[in-house]
């Protein structure tokens, strides 16, 4: 939708570019949005990251795409045992494309923070905040939109005194990517915030928690035609300590950071590609090492020459080596020693049929994976496994994702009144509350237990011109979705 207005707005006087993005909306509004949905072959599911639990097992989260997933996505949260046997899930939906939940930590009372990115109908993301229960229950959630068109929820972490650390990308009004680190309290308000690329472009890559209570951060910085690495400390209170960019300021080429981690020997490894040393052009994989200070003690490029190599996550080991994934034709794990020697390679198949999305060590000494696999018919599926100290598969789950309540906002802008439409199942209690853009309860629309079939609720539309979401619970399943009054 971002697209569509920029074009329009190119193409057309501002008047007639706003009456003619409004029909477009409403256009879009009328388009079918049942969340009930077809599996196996007719979707796409992703899994994005996950966290090991207090119990030994593991919490995950990711997104789903509808059977049109131009036009809806949604997030879930996936609860397993140490095996990775599924033991619930929790779905998130939201009636637009872009929803996707990133990162998920635990919390000390043995609950979740989920950070995501809500999408909107309007074409203009914005970082989300979701507070579960240990069962997976939605306790609240928040919105934050620090920068002029888009914001994306990225990492999520918990501090020692239980405040959260969030990280937050985001599009301002000059087409800069500031890359926004926030601390909150234990109910989502900000209590601090640092902006981690002050002085160019940027794209939010990695943060890493440090042992001394603070974060360190790695992302590209785009400076002219070039892109720098960009590796930013700060302590416990969001104060930069330090800010270095690894760039080569006289070739218009590439060092672009994935994933960072802190050393056991207190300074930093990042991970990333750089199409310096090809003379195709093509990106080969690139490792640094930097010191406390976060001055370089090493780098090293290496990969196949002849086609892309992508370094993503990184995480140190006990004997200060280190562990990275990376992706090219095949999806590989590495395994270097603290002065990047390579000490072996292991590749988990083509990557027209597996994806790594995001790696960690686990409480037992090996490595646990989620990504996507990819069946005969070109179709992901949300994918976790373990390995053992070499990186050989131990045990390996596709998670098969259920179907919903289905759901109509219509009219979706509307000027006044909306009608609320939604399909069960089977018989549950239904809560409707409309929410403002800061995730605050604006009115209630309805409360009661309804059969099974559809249901329709009138809301009289009573609230001012803006950008409000739906949040409809049925039994303990919740789902947000967006609803704009133009009035």
């Amino acid at each position: 939708m971002k697209q569509i207005y920029c074009e329009l707005k190119r193409l057309l006087p501002e008047s007639l570019t706003i009456r003619l993005f409004t029909i477009v909306c409403l256009l879009w509004s009328l388009c079918p949005k049942a969340l009930a949905h077809n599996y196996g072959a007719t979707r796409d599911d992703h899994g994005y990251h996950f966290t090991q639990t207090s119990d030994g097992g593991y919490i995950i989260c990711g997104v789903y795409e509808d059977s049109i997933p131009q036009l809806h996505t949604e997030l879930y949260v996936i609860k397993t045992d140490m095996n990775g046997s599924m033991q619930w899930i929790k779905i998130f939906a939201g009636d637009s494309v872009g929803n996707t939940a990133n990162s998920i930590s635990q919390t000390s009372d043995g609950g979740f923070i989920v950070v995501a990115t809500f999408g909107s109908p309007l074409g203009y993301p914005t970082a989300w905040l979701l507070r579960l229960s240990a069962n997976g229950d939605s306790l609240w959630s928040r919105f934050y939109h620090p920068d002029a068109w888009s914001n994306y929820g990225s990492y999520s972490f918990v501090k020692a005194d239980g405040n959260y650390v969030i990280g937050i990308g985001g599009d301002g009004l000059l087409w800069e990517n500031p890359w926004h680190l926030y601390e909150t309290d234990t109910s989502g308000a900000i209590l601090d915030s640092v902006i981690l690329n002050q002085d160019g472009w940027g794209a939010p890559s990695g943060i890493f928690p440090t042992s001394d209570g603070g974060f360190v951060s790695a992302s590209t910085n785009i400076i002219t035609s070039i892109d720098a690495i960009q590796v930013v400390k700060v302590d416990s209170n969001l104060q930069i300590l330090f800010d270095k960019k690894f760039e080569d300021i006289n070739a218009a080429l590439y060092y672009q950071a994935n994933g960072v981690c802190e050393s056991k020997e207190g300074g930093y490894f990042v991970a990333g590609q750089t199409n310096f040393y090809n003379s195709q052009g093509l990106f080969e994989y690139y490792l640094m090492k930097l010191d406390a200070n976060g001055d370089s003690l090493w780098s090293i490029h290496f990969g196949d020459t002849l086609i892309n190599n992508y370094l993503l996550s990184i995480r140190a080991l006990p004997d200060s080596g280190f562990l990275v994934t990376g992706s090219s034709d095949s999806a590989m794990i590495f395994r270097f020693d603290k002065n990047g020697n390579q000490i072996w390679a292991y590749s988990l198949g083509s990557t027209a049929s597996i994806r790594i999305n995001f790696m960690d060590l686990n409480l037992q000494g090996g490595f646990i994976l989620v990504g996507d696999t990819i069946d005969a018919y070109g179709h992901m599926n949300a994918w976790f496994a373990s390995t053992d100290t070499a990186g050989n598969i131990l045990t390996s789950t596709n998670f098969i994702l259920p179907q919903t309540h289905s759901l109509n906002i219509f009219p979706n802008p509307t000027t006044a009144r909306a009608n609320i439409t939604f399909t069960l199942s089977a018989s549950e209690r239904v809560r409707a509350d409309i929410l403002d853009a800061k995730g605050v309860l604006r009115q209630t629309v309805c409360d009661q237990v309804m059969g099974t079939g559809t249901h329709t609720v009138n809301w009289p539309g009573t609230l001012a011109s803006g950008t409000y979401y739906v949040r409809l619970q049925v039994g303990t399943n919740f789902s947000t979705f967006p609803l704009i009054i133009q009035k």
